[in-house]
């Protein structure tokens, strides 16, 4: 009865997914014009956080993430303060996790820290713009893989949710957060996974941008970065079973008239409390050169 009702409620939502910019929930300023990578919202203390990438080095394919810092959950969001440029984190995943009343925030491992980042999640602290007690989990046994691993905590608290992405497929694993109550290998550990076929469109594969849950579902974001190409959300259920698979246009006229008007890219999922639950939120990157925007909007889709 309850996978019913989920398949049920995503039908009627189809249409409300094909959004439009009468549906933001506002705007995000980091601290330079750059692509936000990742987005969280810290519902909690009334926060948010968002992830760029800067180039650390002579070498052109070598970044840091900066994490900005935002008060506030919606409307105009201006960075507060950031952290210089981490070489220690992934360019994309950014979560939270409470422990004991202290904020923890979940991310990818860079791929020029380590042989293996594709492999691992990390779980560290911020304090004072730095990055602290970071612990390293290994999620998976691949070996020689840089594709970030995208963590994200669950709306109910209970799961870590991680991907794989390899040459032909996608492997999505859940781990009970009570588990992970300190560092090590946990790669054999997983309580939910689920293998998918590594989906193209005319250009190539799609890009696995984000991933979300609210422990009942898995939503998977899958895009492209131009506008007029597909953008994707795949709904499943937390052991794999495929509900829904609904197409986003959301901030994609605003995109049409920032910069050039090219850049289009769906780049982060999170959620937002409200009066109605909490509430599935897509960050958009839009525009191009010094005329980027982070722009975040509604589904309409609420945590069960």
């Amino acid at each position: 009865m309850k996978y019913l009702w989920i398949l049920i409620t995503c039908f009627f939502m189809r249409s409300s997914l094909a959004g439009n910019d009468a549906d933001s929930l506002g705007e995000c300023f980091p601290n330079e014009k750059t692509i936000t990578q990742s987005f969280t919202i810290d519902n909690k203390a009334n926060e948010s956080f968002g992830q760029t990438l800067k180039k650390i080095s002579q070498n052109p394919d070598v970044f840091g993430a900066i994490i900005s810092h935002y008060p506030g959950t919606v409307g105009t969001l201006r960075a507060k303060d950031w952290t210089p440029p981490l070489d220690i984190i992934g360019h994309q995943g950014l979560a939270i996790q409470y422990i004991n009343n202290e904020r923890y925030f979940w991310g990818s491992l860079n791929e020029d820290y380590s042989s293996d980042p594709g492999a691992y999640a990390i779980r560290y602290k911020l304090e004072g713009g730095a990055v602290n007690s970071v612990e390293f989990f290994k999620i998976f046994s691949d070996r020689n893989t840089k594709q970030p691993t995208s963590p994200t905590i669950s709306a109910d608290g209970k799961y870590l949710i991680v991907q794989m992405v390899r040459k032909n497929e996608y492997e999505i694993r859940s781990f009970n957060l009570d588990m992970l109550s300190h560092e090590g290998d946990f790669s054999n550990s997983y309580s939910h996974h689920f293998i998918l076929k590594r989906e193209r469109q005319k250009n190539g594969p799609y890009a696995a941008q984000a991933l979300a849950s609210d422990g009942a579902r898995i939503f998977m974001l899958m895009g492209s970065f131009k506008v007029d190409e597909i953008n994707i959300l795949n709904i499943y259920t937390i052991s794999g079973a495929f509900i829904e698979s609904v197409p986003l246009r959301f901030g994609e006229e605003r995109a049409r008239n920032t910069g050039k008007g090219t850049h289009y890219e769906p780049e982060g999922l999170t959620w937002l409390k409200t009066a109605k639950g909490s509430e599935l939120i897509l960050q958009v990157a839009a525009g191009d050169g010094k005329n980027r925007s982070c722009l975040l909007y509604g589904t309409g889709i609420h945590a069960q």
